[in-house]
């Protein structure tokens, strides 16, 4: 999947990508991209379940992306809407990515040199 695509896909939670304002990056490893993905489709699950379904509870504000990348080898998600459960799921994705190889996605550990990444032993070869 490529940034585009997800975009595309949940267009709810990046609806600011057209807006010149917001700097919703364009570079997401291609490795979080699966991890990013199943976090978006879990976010927009739990919105559409609680707001469509559930009178019993408090309506969930639409999580909007203001931007998303990669910093200092961690995934960075700045964002608008949602509620503490929504926070969490993030928070645990965050910590999922680092430890998770930049490159293809498999179990990875933080290399520091110039540039910090996380990579696996075997993209760390390459």
């Amino acid at each position: 999947m490529t940034t585009f695509e997800l975009y595309q896909k949940y267009q709810k939670i990046f609806s600011l990508m057209s807006d010149p304002f917001y700097s919703i990056s364009s570079d997401i490893p291609t490795g979080w991209m699966k991890t990013i993905d199943l976090l978006c489709e879990s976010i927009q699950n739990y919105i559409d379940n609680i707001n469509n379904n559930n009178k019993h509870l408090p309506q969930v504000e639409q999580l909007v992306v203001q931007q998303i990348k990669e910093k200092f080898a961690s995934l960075r998600m700045y964002t608008s809407g949602g509620d503490k459960q929504i926070e969490g799921m993030i928070s645990f994705v965050e910590t999922i990515c680092e430890h998770t190889c930049q490159d293809c996605g498999k179990d990875g550990k933080l290399i520091k040199s110039s540039w910090w990444v996380v990579l696996c032993d075997e993209c760390n070869k390459k």
